[in-house]
């Protein structure tokens, strides 16, 4: 599975609509959709997909913004789901050039948007292999945090939440799992 380092943009026309592609890292999708939606605040549709993996587990989901149902939407998923992409959002913004396309022709249209803008991604080497990461939760003292944090760089982990109490702060670290065995092992942690 391939996911995306940054946002790549497609364009494209068919007989006077006007098709913009943005393929985004899932992180960024809810805040690019709206930035998008101020952006192209004249545009007739916002059709979107994505696809994201949490503890193994992978969700999908799409919108086809008032076009006709699975005419939009779900062509985009596929793509997605072909190139076998995953943390990942598009979004397809359409401007109606006043001729209708029909169901097949918004398939096709919508499908485009999503493949040009994976073209691009591999032309401007924003994929990137994906690696799922685990978490794991520790209470340390005040006095090992200095400590625990140069041992979480040392092993490319990431300290991604701390909730201190009156004599502990409990951690949560995150990364691959191999680098998080070697971290427990060093540490003689069980």
């Amino acid at each position: 599975m391939k996911t995306l380092k940054n946002l790549i943009a497609s364009k494209h026309q068919i007989k006077a609509s006007r098709f913009l592609g943005y393929l985004m890292p899932f992180d960024d999708f809810e805040k690019t959709l709206l930035q998008l939606k101020k952006e192209h605040f004249k545009a007739a549709h916002f059709v979107t997909a994505f696809r994201y993996s949490l503890e193994g587990k992978i969700t999908e989901g799409f919108s086809d913004d008032g076009e006709p149902k699975g005419s939009s939407g779900m062509p985009v998923l596929s793509v997605l789901r072909r190139k076998d992409l995953i943390n990942i959002g598009l979004v397809s913004v359409r401007y109606f050039g006043g001729t209708l396309l029909g169901v097949g022709g918004l398939m096709k249209a919508y499908a485009t948007s999503a493949l040009l803008c994976v073209e691009n991604a591999q032309k401007e080497n924003a994929l990137k292999d994906f690696v799922e990461l685990e978490t794991l939760s520790a209470h340390y003292s005040y006095k090992e945090l200095d400590a625990l944090q140069r041992e979480i760089k040392k092993f490319s982990l990431q300290l991604s939440k701390k909730n201190f109490s009156n004599q502990s702060v409990e951690v949560e670290i995150s990364g691959t799992r191999e680098n998080l065995q070697a971290f427990l092992q060093q540490n003689k942690i069980n």
